[in-house]
């Protein structure tokens, strides 16, 4: 999965989030490229949630874990 499916897999599910999970979708949609280079615990902090909430919401999305989110949006 490349970074425009990430993209737009995103977009699909944006309506179904939680709200701390569309904080963290919105930041994601802002700072594509940033994120790449950030942790897990920078994304959470950046986004102001839990990091449960950035792994919660990379699970729902498909991918094994943030590692695994990063990747894909970097490729």
């Amino acid at each position: 999965m490349d970074s425009p499916n990430v993209i737009n897999l995103i977009r699909a599910v944006y309506q179904s989030l939680s709200g701390k999970e569309k904080d963290v979708v919105d930041y994601i949609l802002k700072n594509p490229q940033e994120i790449i280079h950030q942790t897990i615990t920078e994304l959470a902090d950046n986004s102001n949630v839990a990091e449960a909430t950035v792994f919660r919401l990379c699970k729902r999305l498909g991918f094994r874990g943030y590692q695994a989110f990063k990747i894909a949006l970097a490729s």
